[in-house]
């Protein structure tokens, strides 16, 4: 606590002793940190360079020259709607994973007061889908009806049937738009920006969401099943 530390990279373009005369050198970085209280820890690695004639002058200056780059590529970048379909289908092949691993008896289960139950949780998971691709694509919110919440929160089929309708129903909604209109500047929650940076909020929320009915699971003495995003 209390400790300011400071890291010092330096760059060396000599071999290590024995290994001279080979046709690629290696290059040595050290960084030494040094602390307030002068204690300090070395951490050598070597690394092959494919480059041996380039030298970089600091580890800094290297950072700082290609943050920028790397900022511009991504900038300029737009998923196209076939990544965007393949990820919600993992979606789909997922929360159905968790909810047919859960028995019957999860469905009303919430680990402490306030939070939702299991099968709101999974409602929600696949809702915010819908309710993502709905907006973004549309621009409105007269999503279908697909399902009855007073029934499917408390019995599995229909929550089940539900689900696979929700996931359906965003899948839908993504194969109908075209790549070219993903660029098109869209107003969502008193947002402009790109339909498609709206729509990469589906590879973000999701899998949080789903996430946390690893502990209603556990709880209720079942392993959750593995999560892949392939």
């Amino acid at each position: 606590m209390g400790h300011r530390a400071e890291v010092c990279g330096a760059l060396s373009t000599v071999p290590p002793a024995g290994e001279r005369g080979r046709d690629l050198p290696r290059n040595e970085l050290i960084g030494t940190l040094k602390s307030s209280r002068d204690k300090r820890r070395t951490i050598s690695y070597r690394t092959t360079t494919l480059f041996p004639e380039t030298t970089v002058p600091s580890l800094r200056s290297a950072i700082a020259f290609a943050f920028p780059l790397v900022l511009a590529s991504a900038a300029g970048a737009q998923i196209p709607k076939s990544v965007l379909v393949d990820v919600v289908e993992t979606h789909k092949a997922s929360v159905l994973r968790y909810l047919d691993a859960a028995p019957d008896s999860m469905m009303n289960f919430r680990p402490t007061p306030g939070v939702r139950t299991f099968a709101e949780q999974i409602e929600h998971a696949a809702q915010a889908d819908v309710f993502i691709a709905h907006m973004a694509i549309t621009g409105n919110m007269n999503m279908p009806n697909l399902g009855d919440s007073a029934v499917y929160r408390h019995n599995k089929a229909a929550l089940r049937t539900y689900v696979v309708a929700a996931m359906d129903h965003t899948l839908g909604m993504l194969r109908g738009v075209t790549d070219a209109s993903l660029s098109q500047p869209i107003t969502m929650m008193q947002m402009t920006k790109p339909r498609y940076r709206f729509l990469v909020e589906l590879l973000d929320h999701f899998p949080w969401t789903l996430g946390q009915t690893v502990p209603y699971l556990r709880m209720n003495g079942v392993t959750p099943p593995m999560y892949t995003p392939f």
